[in-house]
């Protein structure tokens, strides 16, 4: 930071604060790249929040499942999707945007948000979701991710994946 400051480079503009996005903090963290994949992979232009942006993107979590690792902690990007949830309302066109992301951990907790709250949506909106749902499952088919459950990994197809969290009830 100090050697940014000597060369007269201005760190704001090369590092994202983190108090925009997650915490209260002075410390810079780099995301390279962060506005090329916080645009969703058919590059749809909205105005979206800081946070969804962040949820859109790899630096957000690219582990899919409910709690796991040391101390059993909610996954990164299963936090990020519950600080998103907390800043806004989620509409269908918000879900669609998010499975249209580069990370598939954020495109598969819309699928789960999705289902549990199918009531919320109208009949024209869950025939554009469930169609969009229908062809992430048909472009991974029975290609394996690892998921974790716990302290246990689990190799899943991504539909497998996310009917297990949704018996977990990780909510």
């Amino acid at each position: 930071m100090l050697l940014l400051e000597k060369l007269n480079l201005k760190p704001q503009e090369m590092f994202n604060k983190i108090s925009e996005i997650r915490v209260k903090s002075d410390s810079y963290l780099f995301y390279y790249g962060f506005e090329n994949v916080s645009v969703p992979s058919n590059k749809l232009k909205k105005d979206v929040s800081k946070e969804m942006k962040f949820y859109m993107i790899p630096f957000s979590g690219i582990t899919y499942g409910c709690r796991g690792g040391y101390g059993n902690g909610i996954l990164k990007n299963r936090c990020a999707f519950k600080n998103l949830l907390y800043s806004q309302n989620l509409e269908a066109e918000d879900l669609v945007y998010i499975m249209k992301s580069v990370n598939l951990a954020s495109r598969l907790t819309a699928i789960e948000y999705y289902t549990k709250n199918i009531d919320q949506f109208d009949s024209k909106e869950k025939g554009i979701i469930d169609a969009l749902i229908y062809e992430i499952f048909k472009e991974y088919g029975n290609k394996k991710i690892k998921i974790l459950l716990g302290d246990i990994g689990y190799h899943l197809t991504i539909e497998d994946a996310v009917n297990r969290n949704l018996e977990e009830n990780c909510w």
